[in-house]
């Protein structure tokens, strides 16, 4: 076997002498795996050639027959492949389901083709069997943290997040009220202590013992900054809170409109008032001029002082037949009026009825007349005979005592 310059070609040497292990027509060469030389030796006309030797990698001296003669049924070998077996667990890599690390019983309990000890649980290139964090493929090695947390140090104040009060902060809480600078609500100050409950720290608080303000605003701590009457202006500040027209009383008051409908310079609430009138009066006249009609006025009323009500005409007055309106007013301090009215009507007086008459009274029939002719007149008159003893006399006497009585009536009436 000769041996020349990988590079140039140049004849080195005779690396495997002729008579070295007897190598008998040498057509496959090869290094193997453990860099020794491996030569086949075989021909036709001798079986006790056919055999594989190995030489020394690095002098070419002879070391053994790596294959003996007709192993296996070995017939002129030609030519050497070697399969290798990087970890050297005796299986071929072609055929090693783990062909880097040494698996000899190639197990892969989850049939994944992969040897159980070349399975990469978290895909981060490093087999399970040498990975400390096999779940987290950001760490092949617990750290400070352990596995599944990463070893940051976010603020860079050389602790790590997950050992550190404040990962966020460097200082993580100069304050000292153990809240972190960056989650402080009130800097420099005890987060901790807030009185009124209202998730403000008193120190940050303009009203520290006001739930509802954290500031004074408009009204001050402790007073509402409501607008009740929905006016713009605050309760605190309005003078009329419930009245959304007014901000203060005025002359008038709250709920009271300054207005003054009928124009008298007066405001209508300081305007006096009357009333009710009395109902429409209907009376009979009782003379040719009428009758006096009396009624009760009306109280008046004034926010500002004494009132006095008035009628016209005034209450007893003799009205005429027919209609009279009645006015009635109500005068205040400062002459001004309110006025209501009703009506009275008078009807003519009624018609005298007549005068009964006296019924005539039934007389004794006379037995005879002596004056024959009145008692002739008197049957005429009464349309029936007259006769007896004394008639005649005493009915003159009547007729004239009746005629007496006519006189006396007529002259009464005049």
């Amino acid at each position: 076997v000769l041996r020349y310059n990988g590079a140039t070609g140049a004849f080195i040497d005779i690396f495997v002498l002729a008579d070295a292990g007897g190598p008998f027509f040498p057509a496959g060469l090869l290094f193997g795996p453990d860099g020794n030389l491996y030569v086949t030796s075989g021909a036709s006309t001798s079986s006790l050639t056919n055999k594989v030797l190995r030489y020394n990698g690095a002098t070419g001296a002879f070391i053994d027959n790596f294959v003996t003669t007709l192993v296996g049924g070995l017939d002129r070998p030609i030519f050497l492949i070697f399969d290798n077996d990087d970890d050297l667990d005796g299986v071929p890599d072609a055929n090693d389901n783990c062909p880097f690390v040494a698996n000899t019983d190639q197990a892969n309990s989850d049939g994944d083709g992969m040897g159980d000890i070349c399975d990469d649980s978290d895909a981060d290139g490093l087999v399970d069997s040498f990975d400390n964090c096999p779940n987290d493929p950001a760490k092949t090695d617990p750290g400070i943290c352990g596995c599944g947390t990463a070893d940051t140090d976010t603020d860079g104040d050389s602790v790590a997040d997950c050992n550190d009060m404040c990962p966020n902060d460097n200082p993580d809480d100069m304050d000292g009220d153990g809240v972190c600078d960056s989650a402080d609500v009130c800097a420099g100050f005890d987060d901790n202590v807030d009185s009124d409950g209202d998730g403000t720290a008193d120190g940050c608080d303009g009203c520290p013992n006001d739930a509802m303000k954290i500031a004074p605003g408009m009204c001050g701590c402790g007073t509402r900054d409501a607008d009740t009457d929905n006016d713009g202006m605050f309760d605190c500040n309005d003078g009329c809170p419930n009245d959304a027209m007014k901000i203060a009383p005025g002359v008038c008051g709250c709920g009271n409109a300054e207005t003054d409908a009928n124009n008298n310079g007066v405001a209508d609430c300081n305007d006096p008032t009357i009333g009710p009138c009395p109902d429409d009066i209907t009376v009979q006249a009782t003379s040719d001029a009428g009758i006096a009609v009396d009624f009760t006025l009306p109280a008046g009323n004034s926010p500002i002082g004494n009132v006095v009500v008035t009628s016209n005409p005034p209450a007893g007055s003799t009205l005429p037949v027919g209609t009279t309106t009645v006015t009635v007013t109500a005068t205040d301090d400062n002459n001004v009026t309110a006025t209501c009215t009703f009506v009275v009507i008078v009807t003519p007086q009624a018609t005298p009825a007549p005068e009964p008459q006296p019924e005539p009274q039934p007389q004794p029939a006379p037995e005879d007349c002596d004056n024959e002719p009145l008692r002739s007149l008197l049957s005429i008159i009464f349309r029936a005979p007259l006769c007896g003893m004394g008639a005649c006399p005493a009915l003159m006497l009547a007729i004239i005592g009746l005629m007496g009585t006519k006189q006396y009536l007529r002259r009464r009436r005049r």
